[in-house]
């Protein structure tokens, strides 16, 4: 059975909203890649926020998160 990760990033720069769908032969393989794609998106400062979906290739959601980054205090 295949697994997907299914991506849908939105940028605070003015960037159109990105989305992707990745095949993966193991669960195994989709989470690790699912851990990456997130913690990557957390990581760069134009992502406002990350939708990622890891579903079984029967249509099981085996994970979901959706991300938005908090607003920096401003320092006066």
């Amino acid at each position: 059975m295949k697994y997907y990760v299914m991506e849908i990033t939105n940028f605070n720069d003015g960037t159109a909203e990105a989305k992707g769908v990745y095949a993966y032969d193991t669960q195994d393989e989709a989470i690790a890649n699912y851990h990456s794609k997130m913690g990557g998106a957390m990581k760069n400062a134009k992502y406002e926020s990350e939708l990622i979906t890891v579903t079984a290739g029967n249509g099981v959601v085996i994970k979901t998160d959706f991300w938005t980054r908090e607003e920096e205090p401003n320092e006066e």
